[in-house]
């Protein structure tokens, strides 16, 4: 009985220091813990604070340098487009539109006024007539910008429709005529 009881009491004790030193290993360890962050959250040497405000300077200047250069890059994208209105409005054939079935609205021709020939019905947007249209520009001589008007350029005349919105899409897939001048047939602002 004696030696049964002398077994459990051994037994309990060596649990019972087991469980100490769990509890000491884990004090330590909450305690270096503890020390670690309480370090890192220490307040920066004069040095290191000089180096944190240094980089956030430094990161201030570049968001201040990335912000200028968007609003540049936006105002010269700006005055661009302005500059282009300003010359397809300058060089571009001063169409005057007129009601509906009106004929010859007046274009300029390098400096020359000219009447180009235009009907404007709405039977205008009929495929098969642009596909005679495009077979008649092809033939179409080809005049250089400056060159005299020749009669047998003049004689050309197409039944082509002006285009209601000329400057808000692709004029290389549009079938209507545009205002705009260039070398050859496509100077009448044809689509071709």
């Amino acid at each position: 009985m004696q030696s049964s009881q002398q077994q459990q009491q051994q037994q309990q004790q060596q649990q019972q220091q087991q469980q100490q030193q769990q509890q000491q290993q884990h004090h330590e360890q909450r305690r270096r813990r503890w020390r670690r962050r309480r370090q890192q959250r220490r307040r920066p040497r004069p040095q290191q604070r000089q180096q944190l405000r240094h980089q956030q300077w430094r990161r201030q200047r570049q968001h201040r340098q990335r912000r200028q250069q968007r609003q540049r890059r936006q105002q010269q994208q700006q005055q661009q487009q302005r500059r282009r209105q300003q010359r397809q409005q300058q060089q571009g054939a001063e169409w005057r539109f007129k009601p509906a079935g009106a004929t010859a609205p007046v274009g300029r021709l390098d400096g020359l006024q000219m009447e180009v020939f235009v009907d404007e019905s709405p039977t205008a947007a009929d495929g098969a007539m642009f596909g005679q249209m495009f077979e008649q520009l092809q033939a179409a001589p080809v005049m250089a910008p400056g060159g005299d008007l020749s009669a047998d350029f003049l004689m050309y005349s197409y039944k082509v429709e002006m285009c209601k919105n000329p400057y808000n899409h692709d004029w290389a897939t549009c079938p209507y005529a545009h205002p705009k001048v260039a070398t050859g047939a496509a100077a009448f602002g044809f689509c071709a």
